[in-house]
């Protein structure tokens, strides 16, 4: 029997009719995508969740409930963990059409 290949786009995009989803979706997106990143570039870098802390000041268990989703950290904490992997926070207007 052939499997069905699901494309992640493809289902997001149906579950966006529904306005409950869109909502959490769109509220949180932003938040997955920023720690989605710093976890791949500490990953590049070869970086354990232990040594970021100590060189970000950063407790270890708020890097790991970062990278698990379970909290987002406030900007200050986000602003030493990126400095830390020689990144750089920024902010840019996006056009909302």
């Amino acid at each position: 029997m052939p499997t069905k290949k699901l494309i992640l786009d493809d289902i997001i995009q149906e579950k966006m009719k529904d306005p409950e989803f869109a909502g959490f979706y769109l509220k949180y997106r932003l938040e997955y995508q920023l720690i989605s990143e710093i976890i791949q570039v500490r990953k590049e870098k070869n970086i354990t969740q232990q040594v970021l802390a100590q060189l970000s000041g950063v407790r270890q268990q708020v890097i790991s409930r970062m990278e698990s989703h379970q909290s987002f950290p406030n900007l200050t904490t986000l602003a030493k963990i990126a400095s830390a992997l020689g990144l750089q926070l920024t902010f840019k207007t996006i056009d909302s059409n």
